[in-house]
C-alpha cells in the first residue's frame, strides 16, 4: 500500500500544483469521460472564487435558531465593582458588587475537515445542499470564532482489499478570518468538490493512477482518516459523501446543532445579573 497526502495553505497554491503536475503529466481524466471543461471551470472557481449558491447558503443562515452570541461584556457579581449590590450586602456575602466583565468564551479557531469525495450515486443537487450547508455554518460562526475550513478529497486503487493499493488525499484551507464569501462558496460547486478533486488525486501518482476507480481505503474510518490528516481531538471531521449523510437529510438542524455546539458554554451563578433579584 502507497499513501500520497498533499496539503496546501489555500486553493491559489493547490490550483499553481495541479497547473505544474499538467505540465508533467498531461491532463489526467477526472468524474467520468468528456467532462475536461468542467475540470477546467474548477480551477477558474478556485482560483477566482465563486458566488452563485451564496443566497442559498444565507436561506441555512437565516433559519439557525440556536443564539450565536457576539463576544461582549456583562454586569457579574463580584467582591468589588462599581455599584452595590444591596441585597447581598445585607445577607453578608462576599461578593456584594456589580462589575462589569468580558465574557471568558473558547474564541479558538475551529477547524472542520469537509471531504469532498462522493459516488456516482450522489447527485450535483445533493453536492451543492451539503456545500451550502458547510458554508452556511461557516458564515454563522464567523463573527464569534475563526473557521478554517479545510476540503479534502480522497481516492484509491481499491475499496475492498490492500492488494496493491495507491491511496490518493488532496486537502486545501479556506479561512473565514476575514471572511471572502467567492472562496468559501468552492465548496458548493460540483466542479471542484467533484471534478477537478478527482483529477488532482490522480495526479499524485501519475498517468498511473489514470483508471484508479475506488475510494480510499481508510476512507470508512473516522480514526484513520483522522491520522492520514493530521486532525486533533477537538476538530469537526465530515467523511466522504454517503446516501445517509446528515447535512443531506436535513441541512437545517445540521447546521443549528453544530453552532450550538461551537457556542454554548457553561453557566455559573457568577452570571447572575441585577435583574435576577
Amino acid at each position: 500500500m502507497v499513501n500520497q497526502h498533499r496539503h496546501f495553505n489555500g486553493a491559489t497554491s493547490y490550483m499553481m500544483w495541479l497547473q505544474d503536475q499538467r505540465k508533467i503529466n498531461g491532463r489526467i481524466r477526472g468524474f467520468g469521460y468528456g467532462h475536461e471543461e468542467r475540470n477546467d471551470t474548477g480551477i477558474d472557481i478556485l482560483l477566482n472564487g465563486d458566488e452563485t449558491y451564496v443566497d442559498k447558503a444565507n436561506e441555512l443562515v437565516d433559519q439557525i435558531t440556536a443564539e450565536v452570541e457576539i463576544p461582549r461584556s456583562v454586569t457579574r457579581r463580584s467582591v468589588q465593582g462599581f455599584r452595590p449590590n444591596v441585597p447581598a450586602y445585607i445577607r453578608g456575602e462576599p461578593r456584594d458588587m456589580w462589575r462589569r466583565v468580558k465574557i471568558k468564551e473558547d474564541r479558538s479557531p475551529i477547524r472542520v475537515f469537509v471531504g469532498l469525495t462522493s459516488s456516482a450515486m450522489i447527485d450535483e443537487d445533493d453536492l451543492i445542499k451539503r456545500g451550502c450547508a458547510i458554508a452556511a455554518f461557516a458564515i454563522a460562526m464567523s463573527n464569534v470564532r475563526p473557521v478554517i475550513i479545510t476540503p479534502y478529497v480522497c481516492l484509491g486503487s481499491s475499496r475492498y482489499t490492500g492488494r496493491g493499493t495507491r491511496n490518493m488525499l488532496i486537502s486545501w484551507d479556506i479561512s473565514t478570518q476575514p471572511l471572502i464569501l467567492s472562496e468559501l462558496m468552492a465548496v458548493t460547486r460540483p466542479e471542484v468538490t467533484r471534478h477537478i478533486g478527482i483529477e488532482a488525486c490522480r495526479q499524485l501518482f501519475g498517468p498511473i493512477a489514470q483508471d484508479d476507480p475506488s475510494f480510499h481505503s481508510d476512507s470508512f474510518s473516522e480514526a484513520k482518516m483522522r491520522v492520514h490528516l493530521n486532525a486533533k481531538p477537538d476538530d469537526l471531521y465530515l467523511p466522504s459523501i454517503h446516501a445517509s449523510d446528515p447535512i443531506l437529510n436535513n441541512p437545517v438542524k445540521w447546521v443549528n446543532d453544530q453552532v450550538e455546539r461551537y457556542t454554548s458554554g457553561d453557566v455559573t451563578d457568577l452570571d447572575t445579573t441585577p435583574e435576577d433579584y
